[in-house]
């Protein structure tokens, strides 16, 4: 399969990307939406959160605004100043990772909330006349340079097209049972996706549902082309559809200069990229592996299909070390790693060199894989993950460092 570059593109203008964050925190309904929000992530807690339901929110805003995916969320908040500003982090405050920005998103959709997010503030912004189209705030955040655009726009749709036919191709069974036992022969991207079944239900497996999500977004394309060339909304665009076709055929210099095209059809190239992303980190594992960070570990430590085993384990390692060294507290957890820092990392060296790749799981009698390209200074991300994950390590942790 040919590779492309899926790094997300945020090198706006710092001045740009300043005045549009100003204009979301004056115009956005904090208030009201964290009072929604609320209830739902509080219950889920039991009345306590990591953290404050805004904060959470401005990030799930910046990654919609900015498409990322959650990894280059959590790295875009380490990196950029800005961004930590607007989500009301202290330069030496804690990040939520990217499995607490998920975490957060699948609590936004799981209770249908992030529709009414979504409805709300955009009737907002079109109210105060700085949204024309549901979406192009997107774009006004992200580009000023169409030639850049252009080249961008054409990348993510050969990009989708090259990801449908590979996953066609590399799980031919499954993907046939989505079509009904005959895989269109043609590679155009445009006519699979508007001729694709209409399931009315998401597939209980997550890479035909990321391969449904990916023809979906390009149909949602190929609809908005239609519309603001058009002005009209036919079933099918009567004009070449082969990918490179397709392309130059809406990519002129005259609709990349069109404010209903930026406004309405760029917008919806993103969503096909994010579809591109999560499609892309599938195929490098085995089929019907969750692409959940948390999911994934669990099912890890279980000896499923995943093709690492033995984070159980590691963490058996630390979780002993906590327990050797109850009695005595810390004040916060920065305290707690620079003492035990020589300790930690010898733990992690001997596991790395004892155990990984050279001794079984005592319950799978399978070779322990695990490693998680972990390194010393990485700990403390990770220690986190498994409070969450195991009430024993959390609770041992908590004997050292209470929490505040």
């Amino acid at each position: 399969m040919q590779q492309f570059d899926l790094s997300l593109n945020l090198s706006t203008k710092k001045t740009r990307k300043r005045e549009f964050l100003e204009r979301m925190q004056q115009v956005i309904p904090w208030k009201e939406l964290v009072e929604l929000i609320a209830p739902y992530a509080l219950a889920e807690h039991q009345g306590r959160h990591p953290f404050p339901v805004e904060m959470l929110l401005r990030i799930h805003f910046m990654q919609q605004w900015f498409t990322l995916s959650e990894h280059a969320m959590e790295e875009a908040l380490h990196e950029m100043p800005l961004l930590r500003d607007f989500a009301g982090l202290a330069s030496n405050s804690p990040t939520p990772d990217e499995s607490t920005i998920l975490h957060f998103r699948h609590l936004l959709e799981e209770h249908k909330l992030a529709e009414q997010i979504k409805a709300t503030t955009n009737d907002l912004l079109v109210d105060k006349k700085l949204m024309p189209g549901p979406t192009s705030l997107m774009v006004s955040a992200m580009f000023h340079n169409h030639l850049f655009l252009d080249k961008k726009l054409e990348s993510i749709w050969m990009m989708a097209a090259d990801l449908a036919s590979y996953v066609e191709k590399k799980h031919s069974k499954l993907v046939k049972a989505f079509w009904g036992n005959s895989i269109p022969d043609s590679t155009s991207l445009l006519l699979k996706a508007l001729n694709r079944p209409e399931h009315t239900q998401d597939s209980e497996n997550s890479l035909l549902q990321a391969y449904r999500d990916l023809l979906v977004a390009s149909s949602e394309v190929h609809d908005w082309v239609v519309f603001c060339l058009y002005k009209i909304k036919p079933y099918k665009l009567t004009h070449p559809v082969g990918n490179a076709e397709f392309i130059s055929f809406i990519l002129t210099s005259k609709n990349l200069q069109s404010n209903p095209f930026l406004n309405y059809v760029v917008p919806h190239f993103f969503p096909l990229q994010l579809h591109c992303y999560r499609l892309h980190q599938m195929l490098g594992a085995p089929r019907g592996i969750p692409v959940n960070p948390d999911a994934l570990r669990d099912r890890a430590s279980k000896g499923g299909k995943a093709r690492v085993i033995g984070e159980d384990i590691l963490m058996s390692l630390f979780s002993e070390f906590l327990e050797s060294n109850a009695g005595g507290t810390h004040s916060s957890a920065k305290d707690f790693f620079h003492k035990y820092d020589d300790e930690l990392g010898l733990i992690l060296q001997n596991y790395l060199s004892n155990y990984v790749g050279k001794r079984k799981h005592p319950q799978l009698q399978r070779l322990i894989t695990y490693d998680g390209g972990l390194k010393p200074d990485g700990l403390a991300r990770k220690f986190g993950q498994w409070r969450k994950s195991d009430p024993t390590f959390k609770a041992r942790w908590e004997k050292l460092v209470p929490p505040k």
